[in-house]
């Protein structure tokens, strides 16, 4: 008991060096959970109420912290894709002090801003009265071909993308509208806008090195977000459960419903289980480019036993895409989103035909459920290198 309190009173301590992350209150939390376990020797319970404390206090210094952030980036913004990232911290501060009110000043700042880059920009008025012009003729196919051809060679990316996409088939219009998404994402990406700059690489439908800029747009905006924030890959949702050495944790967003453990009711492990073979060979081929499976990273996945039932958890493997375990639910459980099905989860159950899982209320399952159950979901996770 004594050692047990003197460890949890170390990492008390341990938390409350710390600048205030969201690791510090993962350290709180794992210290009340300690101190739980010995509430009644010495001051255990009082150390739970002040973990709690503690951790709460965190939350409101980081919240602060990130305020005070935003509030620096809007008053030292020269772009109006800097007035932009402030808005967004903004927001995403939701009702903390006046932070919707201060958004709205970003977002207004931001229209200024575009405002005078435009009155500044004398080819663009030139052009836009050109355009002015042409639409009092007559608008047929040819004209609109001539005008998105116009558009391209001025560089406005975005006027020529949407009428190349009204032309259709009409002569090259395909290939030109290939060619304008591609170098309208290197615009994006000049910009520093990564988010819109994917989507365009996406679309352009492997014009040159698209999917190779894709990735890299990819990359850049993992590097860029923080732990929590949703990132697109293969065309799915992922949420960045934590990062470390230029790679981030991945958890897809939205899971695999209706999908079994293991086809056979057997004894089984994670290791030799239909749902590991899957994932690791055709949701990888089928859901993501060859330039993204290269930046998935092999991991050397841990398997524990259920100490709580006393069964082994098998050998560890190494893979690509895997489940998380019992242990990386109850780590990561404040940033996995609420499930509307019960997910898998890698670890073994109460006896080897049975695999733990994560409960609609996010709750983990150690007891398990057997293998071949019908009515489960899976959330995948994978290692991401944005190096």
């Amino acid at each position: 008991m004594e050692e047990k309190y003197q460890k949890s009173v170390n990492l008390f301590n341990a938390a409350d060096c710390m600048f205030a992350c969201r690791d510090k209150i993962l350290i709180y939390r794992k210290a009340l959970a300690r101190f739980k376990q010995i509430e009644d020797y010495k001051d255990s319970k009082q150390y739970c109420r002040e973990c709690r404390k503690r951790a709460k206090q965190t939350r409101a210094e980081i919240k602060q912290l990130a305020y005070e952030s935003a509030l620096k980036k809007m008053q030292l913004a020269k772009s109006a894709r800097e007035y932009e990232l402030a808005e967004d911290e903004f927001r995403a501060l939701e009702d903390y002090q006046d932070s919707q009110d201060m958004a709205e000043k970003c977002l207004q700042l931001k229209a200024n801003f575009e405002k005078k880059s435009f009155r500044g920009n004398i080819m663009k008025i030139v052009i836009a009265a050109v355009i002015v012009i042409m639409l009092i003729a007559n608008i047929t196919m040819p004209f609109k071909y001539f005008r998105a051809r116009a558009y391209k060679t001025a560089g406005m990316y975005k006027a020529a993308i949407k009428l190349y996409t009204k032309l259709d088939t009409y002569k090259d219009s395909e290939a030109m509208l290939k060619e304008c998404k591609y170098y309208y994402g290197l615009k994006l990406k000049d910009d520093n806008d990564f988010k819109a700059a994917r989507k365009a690489f996406a679309s352009a439908d492997s014009y040159y090195d698209s999917e190779a800029q894709e990735v890299a747009m990819e990359k850049l905006i993992i590097e860029y977000s923080d732990i929590g924030k949703t990132v697109v890959i293969g065309g799915f949702s992922w949420i960045i459960l934590d990062k470390k050495e230029d790679s981030a944790l991945l958890l897809k967003n939205n899971h695999f419903s209706e999908i079994t453990f293991h086809e056979k009711l057997e004894d089984i492990t994670w290791e030799n289980s239909s749902i590991r073979k899957w994932l690791n060979t055709t949701f990888i081929t089928d859901s993501f480019s060859e330039e993204e499976r290269n930046s998935i990273l092999l991991t050397d996945v841990v398997m524990d036993d259920n100490e709580m039932y006393q069964v082994d958890g098998g050998n560890d493997t190494q893979d690509f895409i895997f489940l998380l375990s019992v242990n990386e639910a109850e780590q990561y459980a404040d940033l996995i989103p609420q499930n509307k099905i019960t997910s898998w989860l890698r670890s073994p159950g109460s006896n080897p035909q049975t695999a733990s899982f994560l409960s609609e209320d996010n709750i983990v399952m150690e007891y398990g459920y057997l293998v071949n159950s019908e009515g489960f979901a899976a959330r995948p996770a994978m290692w991401f290198t944005y190096a």
